[in-house]
């Protein structure tokens, strides 16, 4: 196995380890923690899920099994795909939830298309799949001249771009709404500014895997594989897990908490405590 692929492994076992260790505590704590402690469990499965593909597609990373490479890697991205979409969810509850807009009808909203979107990307993973497998001989004559597989490329692309687009988005409308929903003093700035750049680093990491992805099929050249591993999976998945897994959240520490539950008001002639976003829920 290769220097760059060793690398990777260890990287991404210690991601594995780290959510393990999440999960853990989680379970043990989870009666005293925040009460968005929900979102925490769901990322962190969801993460490790990821974690265990990606892993094996590592340790198969040299084997001649061309098509279990490829099936691995499109369900190892559309995973990494949904954790993070799922992040981009819990900010723009947030968001609806500050901005005064009805909090149920936000939400439901929102959840058609997360729910569409994810469905259809693993239905076209699955489809994939079945065509790799299927056509096996004739992709290994063609290799990557194959538009099978190049299609799969961009659908790969496509949907980093989308995630992208999503955090600086939704990063943007949240920092404004904070502003304007909390007294910002010294502290809290800081907490801000943190949460900003760890939007700038979410869209770009996206936005990254997005450019090398199309760089082959645009200008028909190839990456040195180090570097086309590095920046098109190692840097993109590892940088925003490691930074999700050690700050959960950045966007609402401690601090946060308090000034934003001023805004409960809204929701107290509302006895479904399911319509409240999870760091109001109090179960």
């Amino acid at each position: 196995m290769k220097s760059y692929f060793i690398g990777g492994l260890v990287g991404y076992l210690v991601l594995w380890l780290f959510s393990v260790i999440g999960l853990i505590r989680l379970y043990i704590s989870k009666k005293r923690l925040y009460p968005y402690s929900k979102l925490q469990i769901h990322f962190h499965i969801l993460l490790f899920c990821f974690l265990i593909v990606r892993i094996v597609w590592i340790c198969f990373e040299g084997s001649s099994d061309i098509t279990a490479l490829l099936i691995l890697n499109r369900y190892a991205c559309t995973g990494f795909f949904t954790t993070f979409t799922y992040i981009i969810f819990f900010w723009a509850e947030i968001y609806h939830f500050l901005s005064h807009l009805s909090y149920r009808i936000g939400l439901d909203k929102l959840k058609i298309p997360f729910i569409i979107v994810n469905v259809c990307l693993y239905i076209a993973t699955t489809v994939y799949s079945i065509i790799f497998i299927d056509d096996e001989v004739t992709h290994r004559k063609r290799g990557n001249s194959d538009p099978i597989y190049n299609s799969s490329v961009l659908l790969i692309a496509a949907i980093s771009f989308v995630a992208s687009l999503g955090f600086l988005v939704y990063g943007f409308l949240l920092l404004r709404q904070i502003k304007k929903a909390i007294s910002v003093v010294s502290s809290k700035k800081k907490s801000l500014v943190r949460m900003g750049i760890f939007t700038v680093i979410f869209s770009l990491c996206f936005l990254c895997r997005f450019i090398i992805l199309l760089y082959r099929p645009i200008t028909n050249k190839f990456l040195a594989e180090g570097l086309y591993f590095s920046l098109s999976y190692y840097i993109p998945e590892m940088v925003p897990s490691l930074i999700q897994l050690s700050v959960m959240f950045p966007s609402f520490p401690k601090s946060f908490i308090q000034p934003i539950q001023e805004k409960e008001t809204i929701f107290q002639n509302q006895d479904d405590e399911s319509l409240q976003p999870y760091f109001l829920q109090t179960n």
